[in-house]
């Protein structure tokens, strides 16, 4: 073969001098996947935790604390590292933020032992922001009944602040104990819940414990969750609709639908969120209709409400509702403009 020969043969193949591998062809997969970066390193989290209290500023790459937290899911000696440097006096309300996110990811054994030596700490209780770190536990998975005891405790707390997120991530808990298995251990903490719910004469705290069991959503507290759609209290009418948006049963819908048209606007506003992407009934939507021409339904924001009649109502219903909407809100150019966009969009379907 002569070199032209040679150059003719490896321009075909894709071949670029001695040695070279051949390029992409018409069959070929052109981009292939990155190679996997490599683990963070034990040295580089405690790097970045230290840049953090020094900045106060959140890691710098929003993939960070999930691949800082597999690293300490994996390394117990890591773990014991972090709540030492959370537990430091000079610590920020930021750093230890991060920190406790770290130390809860996987829920590992040693990162919630770590993470329970940080919360029980007086010094780190004593922290004005001390209720906002609790919240980061209430989507840890499987939680540890130490941990679950930890914030048990803390729902007798002298501080108001403290009491509620504790409440709001025991209901979290509950969630996470019964998808991982854990159902005697979630029955009893909603138990705990509910017999507080009854006893309490607080609305604020009522509030707090019906959405901690909405969030739980164990079949024994939907009932109890559903009573207090009765309620006196517009409060309590609208913790109950929000709480219902989890409630699958047909039960929680007709609920949902009595709510709609409650007395009180922002019952009837949450109401139509936990609706909006539920399935209705043609009778069901022939009451929708009929609550928007009556009047009966006029929540505080009317665009969401068009959205809703958007989704929910087909053909003369749908038109004929929008333009009530139109009419009623005649002063008010935002929900005017909103209203005649979603007429158009459905003009044209």
């Amino acid at each position: 073969a002569t070199p032209a020969d040679a150059d003719a043969s490896s321009a075909s193949t894709g071949a670029v001098g001695p040695g070279a591998q051949p390029l992409a062809g018409a069959g070929d997969v052109a981009f292939r996947s990155p190679p996997p970066r490599p683990a963070i390193t034990p040295a580089e989290v405690i790097k970045e935790l230290e840049r953090i209290r020094t900045e106060n500023t959140q890691p710098r790459k929003g993939a960070w604390t999930r691949e800082a937290g597999a690293t300490v899911a994996r390394d117990p000696k890591l773990a014991s590292r972090i709540a030492s440097l959370l537990l430091e006096p000079t610590s920020t309300f930021l750093m230890r933020s991060v920190g406790l996110s770290l130390l809860g990811t996987d829920g590992s054994e040693h990162g919630q032992a770590a993470l329970r030596a940080v919360l029980s700490d007086p010094g780190v209780q004593a922290d004005s922001m001390y209720a906002i770190l609790l919240l980061g536990l209430a989507s840890m998975p499987r939680p540890a009944e130490e941990t679950v005891a930890l914030i048990e405790s803390l729902r007798s707390s002298a501080q108001v602040r403290v009491r509620e997120s504790a409440t709001t991530v025991l209901g979290g808990q509950i969630w996470a104990l019964s998808v991982s298995g854990r159902v005697p251990l979630a029955d009893s903490l909603a138990t705990v819940l509910t017999d507080a719910l009854k006893a309490s004469r607080d609305p604020a705290e009522q509030v707090n414990l019906i959405a901690a069991l909405a969030q739980g959503n164990r079949p024994q507290t939907r009932a109890t969750v559903r009573g207090y759609a009765s309620s006196k209290e517009p409060l309590l009418r609208a913790a109950t609709a929000k709480g219902l948006a989890s409630d699958e049963q047909p039960e929680a819908v007709n609920l949902l639908m009595k709510l709609l048209v409650d007395p009180a606007q922002e019952v009837q506003s949450v109401a139509l969120d936990s609706l909006h992407w539920r399935t209705l009934s043609a009778a069901q939507q022939r009451t929708v209709h009929a609550a928007i021409m009556k009047g009966t339904l006029r929540p505080k924001d009317e665009v969401l409400l068009a959205l809703f009649v958007e989704r929910h109502l087909v053909a003369a219903p749908r038109k004929q509702a929008l333009e009530a909407l139109l009419t009623r809100n005649a002063e008010d150019v935002r929900v005017q403009e909103k209203v005649r966009e979603v007429l158009a969009r459905v003009s044209l379907n």
